[in-house]
């Protein structure tokens, strides 16, 4: 649920951030790698909210942890290019 929560709060400080008009211009090429993270994190959201029990997805679900994880790796960089 941790990792669930940490995507969850990268994904809200950054979404508005790679919306913007000048860093669409500035910076094509984290744009379109924030755009393939917002399309898996809103994929997976709907999946998810098909499921009525969060903790069966976090701790049975062993391909939606690695999905996380691996969302979880992604987000960060993005947050490290516009952060640093």
């Amino acid at each position: 649920i941790s990792t669930w929560l940490e995507v969850q709060s990268l994904w809200t400080l950054l979404k508005p951030i790679f919306s913007q008009d000048d860093i669409t211009t500035l910076m094509p090429n984290e744009v379109k790698k924030f755009s393939q993270i917002n399309k898996n994190w809103l994929l997976f959201m709907k999946n998810s909210s098909e499921i009525k029990n969060v903790i069966s997805i976090c701790y049975e679900d062993e391909g939606a942890e690695k999905f996380l994880i691996h969302l979880l790796d992604q987000i960060q960089e993005c947050k490290t290019f516009i952060f640093s």
